[in-house]
């Protein structure tokens, strides 16, 4: 079983993903972690190397999530991407809006609301045009929406509820697809 997780930062994706890894017993990887990986080798912190226009960046990760969703089974990755890259797993968007993103984000990270906007809105915006540049994607959202087989708002539902509805549509995926 392979399962792509998908969104934007602070829409729930390492959330939802961990708790996937636990229920269905499945491999946790992190495109996330893979960037901090990253940035810890270069001496950057995360902002620095979201901002930084090194096209060898974007496709050490992309390449590394691609090796990932090839080679494995019994996985679950997180990031903005392998929805985009795990043609073959189970994929799930979760959207949330920016000011959802950005309380979380504020909340987790235990910095002011300004501040946590400013973040987020900067890491958005380099990621966009990124993958704009790289992939061809014009409209982030609609387009994870086109491939995914499970879309969630995450506004609208408790971490348990959306933990739930991730789970039902997997146990009906695995039921059509053994």
């Amino acid at each position: 079983m392979r399962i792509a997780v998908c969104g934007l930062s602070s829409s729930g994706k390492s959330t939802l993903a961990k708790r996937i890894a636990k229920e269905f017993n499945l491999e946790l990887y992190s495109s996330g972690e893979i960037f901090r990986e990253i940035a810890k080798q270069r001496g950057l912190r995360l902002e620095e190397l979201s901002k930084a226009t090194e096209k060898e960046i974007d496709i050490e990760i992309d390449e590394k999530t691609k090796r990932i969703c090839k080679e494995k089974d019994n996985f679950v990755i997180e990031g903005r991407l392998p929805c985009f890259f795990c043609k073959d797993s189970f994929k799930i968007y979760l959207h949330a809006p920016l000011n959802v993103r950005v309380r979380r984000c504020a909340l987790r990270d235990g910095i002011l609301y300004e501040d946590a906007l400013k973040l987020v809105e900067e890491r958005d915006m380099n990621d966009l045009r990124r993958y704009k540049i790289l992939y061809g994607i014009d409209d982030y959202d609609k387009t994870m929406k086109e491939i995914a087989d499970l879309v969630i708002d995450t506004e609208r539902y408790s971490i348990e509820e959306m933990c739930s509805l991730a789970f039902e549509a997997i146990r009906e995926h695995i039921s059509f697809n053994p």
